[in-house]
């Protein structure tokens, strides 16, 4: 039908749009793409695991949608992608509360696999036309600040056309630092490290059976606003407890754990 074909035509034409970016990015930096769908922890392959205590072990499993290797300084370096359809950015408050750890899960799943990354971007499928930038698929996340001509060796100064992160003549590629994709190399690890200790408590309260309702509450704004189950749930907000999440940012969140982020 018609109405069939429309679609068929306006898939084609997005997937025209996002490979013509893809090879855009790639030309400008080292990272080339080495592998999509990269899964791990099926079928007895190496996943993320995690010990719980009393020998126990909680083995996470998914895939990865596009990982990119350069070799630099003969080394085998990734970049990971997970393409989100009109794009998302990592919040870092999100990342602080345990809300938004899947790029740091990828992360960490390829580090057991014997890769090293060096970055990890949320990327868009079909981002708005009225979207402002003229490069419309701008990848934000969190990198190691000291490969940033590896991933976009045309910048020299101001902000980067394919990544979220800027060059200033002040702080050099660490730029707008409290809202850049950038860290210092003792960052990243720390930042690696906390998602891992996050990621571990989370999962322990799981399988401990913490089930507690607390609805998290970001500011005037919670999760009981979208639940489709209110009528049934027996949370009370005049005198239950939400789980206000923790208000921080990039810098203060990297001054808590250590980091070095003057």
């Amino acid at each position: 039908s018609k109405h069939n074909q429309f679609i068929i035509d306006c898939g084609e034409d997005v997937l025209g749009d996002l490979v013509s970016a893809i090879s855009q990015v790639s030309k400008a930096g080292k990272f080339k793409c080495a592998r999509s769908e990269y899964a791990f922890g099926f079928d007895g392959d190496d996943g993320y695991e995690i010990e719980i205590g009393e020998g126990r072990k909680v083995n996470l499993r998914g895939k990865i949608d596009r990982v990119d290797i350069a070799e630099i300084d003969g080394r085998k370096l990734a970049l990971i992608f997970d393409y989100k359809l009109s794009g998302k950015d990592l919040k870092w408050k999100s990342l602080a509360n345990g809300i938004d750890l899947q790029l740091m899960v990828y992360v960490l799943a390829c580090e057991k696999l014997g890769i090293e990354p060096v970055g990890a971007f949320y990327t868009p499928i079909s981002p708005a036309i009225k979207d402002k930038e003229k490069f419309r698929y701008k990848s934000k996340g969190i990198f190691n600040g000291e490969y940033y001509r590896q991933l976009d060796g045309s910048i020299e100064n101001g902000h980067s056309k394919y990544y979220n992160f800027a060059v200033t003549k002040k702080d050099g590629e660490y730029g707008y630092f409290n809202i850049s994709a950038a860290m210092r190399p003792v960052d990243f690890e720390n930042i690696k490290r906390f998602a891992k200790d996050k990621i571990t408590e989370i999962t322990k309260r799981i399988f401990s059976g913490d089930i507690a309702i607390r609805p998290i509450r970001n500011g005037s704004s919670s999760a009981c606003q979208m639940c489709d189950y209110r009528a049934l749930c027996r949370f009370q907000w005049n005198t239950n407890s939400y789980n206000d999440l923790l208000d921080v940012k990039k810098k203060e969140l990297l001054d808590m754990i250590g980091g070095e982020n003057s």
